[in-house]
C-alpha cells in the first residue's frame, strides 16, 4: 500500500512538472517573469483580448513586492505620478484592507499584494505556469518563435516579453545586454 502511495504521489508530480497543465502552447503573448512588470504588462495585454501566457520560474508572482519589499518608500513617492495599472493595484490593496472610497495602500504585506495580482491575473484571463526556467530558444530571423523550459514544455507565441530581474530570456535569445 505505501509503495502504491508513492507511486501516485510520483505521478501526480511529474504530471504538475512536465506542465501538462497548460490549457494551450500557443499564446499572443508570453510574459516571462511575474516581477510586477511582468504582471502589469499581461493583464494589460489580456485586456486587449490577446492569450498571454506568464511563466514564473519560482513558485509566487509578485517578485520583490511578495518577497519582502512590502512598502512604496511612502515618504520619497510622488503618489500624483501613479496612474494606470499601479494605482489600480495600490488602490485593490486599499480595498483588501478595508480602507474606504478606494484610498490606496501604500504599506502591505507581501500575501496582501500576491493576492490582489492573483486576482488581477485572474480576472484578466492570464494563464501561469510556475516553477520553471527558459532553458532554449527558438527565433526566427531576430524574433523568438518559441522556447522550451526547464519542465519540458514548448510555448509558442507572437510576442515575448522578459520581465524577470535577471533577463534570462534575453540572454538565451542572444541578445547583447550589459
Amino acid at each position: 500500500m505505501r509503495t502504491l502511495i508513492v507511486v501516485i504521489a510520483f505521478l501526480f508530480s511529474l504530471i504538475l512538472s512536465t506542465g501538462l497543465t497548460l490549457a494551450e502552447k500557443r499564446f499572443d503573448v508570453v510574459v516571462y517573469g511575474g516581477t510586477p512588470s511582468g504582471i502589469a504588462a499581461s493583464v494589460m495585454a489580456a485586456r486587449e483580448k490577446t492569450s498571454v501566457l506568464l511563466i514564473e520560474p519560482s513558485k509566487h508572482v509578485g517578485g520583490l513586492s511578495t518577497s519582502g519589499l512590502t512598502t512604496a518608500e511612502t515618504e520619497h513617492m510622488l503618489k500624483w505620478t501613479l496612474g494606470g495599472f499601479a494605482d489600480e493595484f495600490y488602490r485593490r490593496l486599499g480595498k483588501h484592507y478595508g480602507f474606504k472610497k478606494a484610498k490606496p495602500a501604500y504599506e502591505f504585506e507581501s500575501g496582501a499584494a500576491e493576492k490582489v495580482y492573483l486576482e488581477m491575473l485572474r480576472e484578466a484571463g492570464v494563464q501561469l505556469h510556475y516553477s520553471a526556467s527558459v532553458s532554449a530558444v527558438e527565433k526566427k530571423d531576430t524574433a523568438i518563435r518559441q522556447i522550451t523550459l526547464t519542465d519540458g514544455v514548448v510555448v509558442s507565441g507572437k510576442v515575448f516579453i522578459d520581465a524577470s530581474y535577471e533577463g534570462d530570456l534575453m540572454a538565451k535569445a542572444g541578445v547583447s545586454y550589459a
